[in-house]
């Protein structure tokens, strides 16, 4: 399952036939897990991405191989057309535990109301984000696109365009890159699964597995934060 993760990040635009061939294979590595299991136990580390992977999409000049990268997957109560409706709200704030604002611009369709019910078949996003978390304090634009694969799987891709440096200045988000899919199991549950890939100037010395455990920490604060958001709306 590793190796899926900068397949899913890269060839978010290809066929759809090539896709669905991607998400049934995830879906046969996830039954394999225990997804009431410890964080831990829902996590491992993906394969890295390439320079090739995120061709235009990351900032100029940098490696995506030099990104600390973590994935993790959990149980959702919703459908991922709940999942795509709540993807087109312009507040994404109550679903991202780190995030004290979140203002969501929709670029594509011009009317997103069209995405849920999948008459049309793809999201792009802008999103002003203001983030805090243990390493970091920083304000940035996050691109974010989705698009439907088959009637079941929602999958989305997000990256920065550039560096950001955060608050106070002694930071400095280099960049980031996010694969996130809402499926349907074959015994019916629902599950999230995300992936992280970043790379910070934080000003001290962090290791690896601190930054993963924290970043963990966050996915799983955020799978939990949008199920009670999408409960919030109904």
């Amino acid at each position: 399952m590793t190796e899926l993760s900068p397949f899913l990040f890269a060839q978010h635009e290809t066929d759809e036939r090539v896709l669905q061939d991607a998400v049934d294979n995830l879906r046969i590595g996830l039954d394999q897990l225990d997804l009431d299991g410890t964080r831990l136990e829902r996590s491992w580390i993906p394969d890295p991405l390439s320079p090739a992977d995120v061709l235009d999409e990351g900032p100029v000049g940098s490696d995506p191989g030099d990104c600390v990268a973590v994935a993790l997957v959990g149980r959702t109560d919703f459908h991922p057309s709940d999942h795509a409706d709540f993807a087109t709200s312009g507040d994404q704030r109550l679903a991202e535990p780190t995030a004290t604002d979140y203002d969501r611009q929709v670029l594509v369709p011009d009317d997103p109301a069209c995405f849920p019910g999948q008459v049309c078949g793809a999201l792009v996003t802008l999103n002003d984000v203001r983030r805090e978390n243990a390493l970091y304090a920083a304000r940035f634009e996050l691109h974010k696109g989705y698009r439907w694969v088959g009637d079941d799987a929602l999958i989305a891709r997000s990256w920065l365009d550039r560096a950001y440096v955060g608050e106070g200045g002694n930071t400095e988000l280099l960049q980031s890159y996010g694969v996130d899919v809402v499926l349907a199991m074959d015994d019916g549950e629902w599950v999230r699964f995300q992936v992280v890939y970043g790379e910070a100037d934080l000003g001290i010395t962090v290791d690896d597995d601190t930054t993963r455990a924290i970043m963990r920490s966050a996915v799983d604060g955020l799978i939990q934060r949008t199920d009670e958001a999408i409960a919030d709306r109904r």
